[in-house]
């Protein structure tokens, strides 16, 4: 843009305004604010969100311990549900705390991303982090209610901000080397990370430094874990080979597994779950795949650089096949990877903007070609992770037959099926990628067509930069929309206030010391608001703990149930609470007419009519 044009001169003056890095850092702040409330306020309670609450209120109000025999069962690391339990006690039970909490994570996540990538880049390119984060609606749904998705990314940040960089003091690396070990006491499969963050600190800062850090995390590792042994080691059992579990005798469980748990996962589905994770997280990991794309051949600025942007790059790609393969090739939760990446966007960001300094003078290793494929393979599978969402859409366009006016149409999937015999199922399947082939062809050609009229320009000659720069640009402009944006589960009315109703119905109606048998929803939520009630604790995690077990005391003591306790307790209970839903699983067993039914409450998910909990007490 000409300077002596108006709008030049307009951008010119703004360019000059000192603190614009600041206000454009701020305004993307407030963006993610507006986002994260109405996320809080407008996504039902998933059954990981209320465990890590319920749990964590039952352990710090000491009716229950971690990894306690015949309790609940403690099935992460023991900080994931201690935050929430101490948020609570400090605040107030229930699911406003919860979210009001995960929106203050959430800007303490920001201003950790501000602090970390100005100093590894510069103010511009701090602001730009900040509005990758703000343009990116899945990642704020995740870090906005209680899982431990936004804990763990918080936490990261700061370790990342106490660590990354030149000239890092021994009090910063001592916090982050706290950080570190309570990053690891708040989620296990952040493990992955430690070995290679504390050899980041070796090979950067020294060996005092690296022992340093390496010595602070595993003082708090082994500290918590010396507090929780033996229980705690239950939580690294499911990473333990089979063959090597005999050997920890009945500190962990060795019975089968889940009843519900995935056998094999279609090569089709697999392929889909890694569409909709680039698809909802792609201003997190395509900014870092464009670094690898745009490895330097002539190498980088300064040393530090280089250790920065390669032991990123190894966390990154460590982390990344290590959940890739914990979910599609254990079969362990397959659409759990897209929340996955979650757990370590600030490194993906951090890498990006580690790279960026001194761009201008480095080539690209790889050929233009191999970029453009890449591209194309991205958008290709953006489009394959929308076809359920445009596939008809596209099917039904008119095209037309004959040059006539008003033009004759007919829609396309008549077209193909009558000259191609195309299945109409399959076309809604495959014209969704066709249409992300053609996106990608466009962003191609536009690519080179910019580094044809820029062929003196230090970052835009070059052909690569310019394909990166405009995926990235269309990118970010189509993240906040669902082509990028991924399903989310969200209700236009108050989801807290809804809880909150109905938390108030259920107190009014169950007494303290009442026996409760809970079947009222995925997320034992509700239950936070009925105070000193008694309650089955295997029931907390519905049918993610039943197994087929015979032994009823082993079940009991890790913390599962089975068809028969299910039974056992059905005909103790004082009081049943059941979802809508699963009234017809409880009626099979003949047990409802032992009891006499309450006014059951509303929805507790206000969009979704089978949410309603039916209150049974006993005759």
């Amino acid at each position: 843009m000409k300077p002596d044009l108006p709008a030049g001169r307009l951008v010119a003056k703004l360019m000059a305004f000192p603190r614009l890095p600041e206000l454009l850092a701020i305004l993307a702040g407030l963006v993610y604010l507006v986002q994260s409330i109405g996320f809080a306020y407008t996504q039902w309670s998933v059954v990981d969100e209320g465990n890590y609450a319920y749990k964590g209120w039952l352990f710090v109000t000491g009716q229950y311990t971690p990894f306690q025999d015949y309790g609940v069962w403690t099935n992460h690391m023991p900080f994931s549900f201690l935050i929430l339990g101490v948020v609570q006690f400090l605040f107030g039970p229930g699911i406003r705390t919860i979210r009001y909490f995960m929106i203050f994570l959430g800007c303490m996540l920001l201003l950790a991303l501000w602090l970390t990538s100005r100093r590894l880049a510069g103010r511009w390119a701090a602001a730009v982090c900040l509005w990758f984060v703000a343009l990116n609606p899945f990642p704020i749904s995740d870090y906005s209610v209680g899982i431990a998705e936004g804990p763990v990314a918080c936490i990261l940040a700061w370790t990342l901000y106490f660590t990354l960089g030149e000239n890092r003091s021994k009090r910063e690396l001592v916090i982050g080397g706290l950080l570190a070990g309570g990053l690891v006491l708040t989620r296990e499969n952040m493990a992955l990370l430690l070995p290679f963050l504390c050899a980041y600190v070796f090979w950067q800062h020294g060996r005092k430094a690296g022992f340093l850090f390496t010595g602070t995390a595993a003082a708090v590792l082994l500290t918590v874990h010396a507090i929780y042994f033996p229980g705690i080691l239950r939580v690294w059992a499911t990473w333990m080979p089979k063959g090597i579990r005999p050997l920890f005798g009945d500190w962990v469980y060795q019975g089968v597994g889940r009843l519900d748990h995935e056998t094999k996962t279609p090569l089709l589905k697999n392929l889909l779950v890694i569409a909709n994770t680039i698809q909802s997280n792609f201003l997190t990991l395509f900014p870092a795949l464009a670094v690898w794309l745009s490895w330097p051949r002539n190498g980088f600025r300064t040393a530090a650089q280089h250790k920065l942007v390669v032991a990123l790059s190894v966390m990154l790609a460590v982390l990344l096949i290590g959940h890739s393969w914990a979910s599609l090739g254990k079969d362990y939760c397959s659409y759990c990877l897209v929340n996955y990446v979650t757990f370590f966007s600030p490194i993906a960001l951090l890498l990006f903007f580690a790279f960026l300094p001194g761009i201008r003078e480095r080539r690209p290793f790889l050929p233009a070609w191999l970029v453009t494929l890449a591209i194309i393979a991205v958008t290709v599978a953006i489009g394959y992770s929308n076809y359920d969402r445009y596939g008809n859409a596209l099917a039904d366009l008119p095209i037309p037959r004959r040059l006539s006016i008003p033009p004759e149409t007919t829609e396309l999937w008549k077209i193909l099926y009558n000259k191609f015999n195309l299945d109409v199922q399959l076309q809604r399947r495959i014209l969704p990628p066709f249409a992300g082939l053609l996106t990608g062809l466009l962003i191609v050609a536009a690519a080179f067509l910019l580094a044809k009229v820029n062929k003196n320009h230090p970052l835009f000659a070059k052909t690569s930069y310019s394909l990166i720069f405009l995926t990235i640009l269309i990118g970010g402009l189509l993240s906040p929309s669902m082509v990028l944006g991924g399903v989310l589960k969200t209700c236009d009315q108050d989801v807290l206030a809804r809880y909150e109703q109905v938390g108030a119905q259920l107190a009014q109606v169950i007494p303290p010391g009442t026996q409760v048998y809970w079947r009222g929803d995925a997320s034992p939520m509700s239950l936070l608001y009925i105070p000193g009630i008694k309650i089955y604790p295997p029931q907390l995690n519905g049918y993610f703990s039943i197994r087929d077990e015979e032994n009823l005391d082993t079940l009991l003591r890790y913390g599962f149930w089975s068809n028969w306790l299910n039974l056992k307790w059905l005909d103790e209970a004082d009081v049943l609470l059941v979802r809508e839903a699963e009234i017809p699983s409880v009626q099979t067993f003949n047990t409802l007419q032992d009891f006499q039914e309450l006014e059951k409450t509303p929805p507790v998910f206000a969009c979704s009519a089978d949410t309603s909990i039916h209150i049974f007490e006993r005759k």
